[in-house]
């Protein structure tokens, strides 16, 4: 899920490059400000990163990158999957906001405005251990045992959606893949531009709204998926497992071939897809439309 969200992200980035204009050199790496320069307007750095020595009037932003502050920024600095480092001359008049990043604050560096951490480690550092080969294996049944136990816990708390929007999965797979797509590239480009609002009130709350949602759409959706080939492997052993089972198994191949390099981003990515699609589609399995009270034709049996 993680690597398929990096590459939407980087998709929708695409689509809005005309916003994204680092008013420097293209050949210069990193973006930086020099000690006896002022910058006017709003610096922005993809996947370059940015040092503040001198002075910055407006904003300062970055995705994929980091943002080093030696000198003054007259507004808010923004990071998506980056780190924010403020030395002991550092001064910022705005607020510090760090998406999915590392926020090192030096105790002599000055902040007017709040630091708002997202999806973010508080502390300056991650050290991530190096596991043995049985905590990679118990780390690896852990994982998959949770996936599954989710899985059943919504198919028992909501069957009749489950099933609704399983059986609709298999009679249209294109019409789902290609409402996946959509959906995911116009909650990239709501969660993209919430980012980019994030340096007024509402930015903030405009993420969480729309991150929630891709997280409830894509963890019901996944579901779905997984009663979805369930029904396959049923169909292999005749029967002779039950539901509870084939799920189970179905977990397990999923969880294995996850590990793959290649191979696991695609199906992770295939899942997402295919549950988003068949979420909106049905309504989260109720087939309901989404704007009027009219009612679909219940087609599971």
């Amino acid at each position: 899920m993680k690597h398929l969200a990096k590459i939407l992200f980087a998709i929708v980035l695409c689509q809005w490059s005309f916003l994204l204009r680092a008013q420097t050199t293209a050949d210069e790496l990193p973006i930086i400000v020099k000690s006896n320069k002022t910058f006017s307007g709003q610096l922005f750095g993809f996947g370059r990163d940015i040092v503040v020595e001198g002075q910055v009037d407006s904003d300062v932003g970055a995705i994929f990158a980091n943002v080093r502050i030696d000198g003054q920024v007259n507004g808010s600095v923004s990071v998506l999957r980056g780190t924010i480092e403020l030395t002991q001359t550092a001064v910022v008049q705005g607020d510090i906001v760090s998406v999915g990043g590392t926020i090192i604050l030096h105790p002599e560096a000055q902040v007017s405005g709040q630091t708002i951490r997202l999806l973010s480690s508080k502390e300056g550092s991650l050290l991530t251990p190096r596991l043995g080969n049985k905590a990679q294996a118990a780390l690896f049944f852990a994982r998959t045992l949770l996936v599954f136990m989710v899985v059943i816990g919504l198919f028992y708390l909501f069957p009749t959606q489950v099933r609704q929007a399983s059986f609709d999965l298999a009679q249209d797979i294109p019409r789902a893949t290609l409402m996946g797509i959509v959906a995911l590239a116009a909650f990239g480009t709501s969660l993209f531009l919430s980012f980019l609002l994030m340096v007024v009130a509402i930015g903030v709350p405009l993420f969480i709204l729309f991150g929630c949602m891709v997280t409830l759409c894509a963890l019901f959706g996944q579901v779905i998926v997984y009663v979805w080939l369930s029904r396959g492997v049923l169909a292999m052993t005749a029967q002779k497992i039950s539901t509870v089972s084939a799920v189970f198994v179905v977990v397990m191949l999923v969880s294995i071939a996850s590990e793959l390099p290649i191979l696991g981003i695609l199906i992770q990515s295939l899942i997402l897809v295919l549950g988003t699609g068949i979420v909106i589609l049905t309504r989260f399995g109720t087939n309901k439309a989404w704007f009027t009270r009219k009612t679909r034709f219940w087609s599971a049996s």
